[in-house]
C-alpha cells in the first residue's frame, strides 16, 4: 500500500513537471514569435527612417540635417511615450503575459483530460 501511494505521488510530481515544461514552452514560443515580429518591424522602420532622412536632407540641402531632424522627431515621440504611455504599456504587457500563461495552463489541463 505504501509503495502504491509513493508511486502515485511520484507520478503526480512527474506530471506537474511535464505540465510546467509545456506551459513554459508555450510562453517561450509566444515570446519568441513576438520578438521576431518586433525585430522585423524595427528593420522596416530603420529603412523608412533612412529614406525619410535622405529625403529631408535633400529637401533642406544638407544630408546630416535630414538625419538630425528625423532623429529629433524620434526623440520627441520617445519622450512623449515615457511621459504619458509607459505605465499603461507595462500594465498591458503584464496582463498579456499572464493571459498567455493562463491559456497555456488551460491547454495543458485540457490535454491531460483527453
Amino acid at each position: 500500500m505504501i509503495d502504491l501511494i509513493k508511486s502515485y505521488i511520484d507520478n503526480r510530481v512527474e506530471l506537474f513537471k511535464l505540465s510546467m515544461i509545456s506551459v513554459t514552452a508555450n510562453i517561450a514560443a509566444k515570446l519568441m514569435s513576438s520578438f521576431l515580429i518586433l525585430l522585423f518591424f524595427l528593420m522596416i522602420m530603420l529603412m523608412f527612417s533612412i529614406a525619410l532622412s535622405l529625403f529631408i536632407g535633400e529637401f533642406v540641402g544638407h544630408m546630416a540635417l535630414g538625419f538630425l531632424i528625423t532623429g529629433s522627431a524620434y526623440l520627441f515621440v520617445f519622450l512623449l511615450y515615457v511621459i504619458f504611455a509607459k505605465k499603461k504599456t507595462e500594465r498591458i504587457l503584464k496582463d498579456k503575459i499572464v493571459q498567455v500563461s493562463l491559456d497555456a495552463e488551460k491547454e495543458v489541463m485540457q490535454e491531460m483530460k483527453n
